[in-house]
């Protein structure tokens, strides 16, 4: 059997035209006219965004630091603070019973 001869005759079948394939290719129009139309919207409002965010950035004017305030700093030699170990404890709760038994 030539799947040539089927697909022409699915296509023959498939391109008759009724008013509910009408209706539905409708409904699919509109649908991605107004997808198009938010897309566009959307699209409009970031780029508007961006160029009035770039406008705000360029229009104020930078704040002096006073000289009044004290600047803090580090101390020279900073030490980290040592942490247990997470496996210290664990070690400390297993027996050595349990260690001789698990080894065997």
């Amino acid at each position: 059997m030539s799947l040539e001869s089927v697909g022409k005759l699915v296509a023959a079948h498939s391109s008759e035209t009724s008013p509910v394939s009408d209706l539905k290719l409708e409904k699919a129009e509109a649908e991605q006219a107004i997808v198009r139309r938010m897309f566009t919207w959307m699209t409009y409002a970031v780029f508007k965004g961006i160029l009035d965010g770039v406008s705000i950035s360029g229009k104020t004017t930078p704040k002096s630091v006073s000289s009044a305030t004290p600047i803090k700093s580090f101390p020279t030699e900073r030490t980290p603070v040592p942490l247990p170990s997470v496996t210290e404890r664990t070690t400390q709760l297993i027996s050595p019973q349990d260690v001789s038994k698990s080894s065997k």
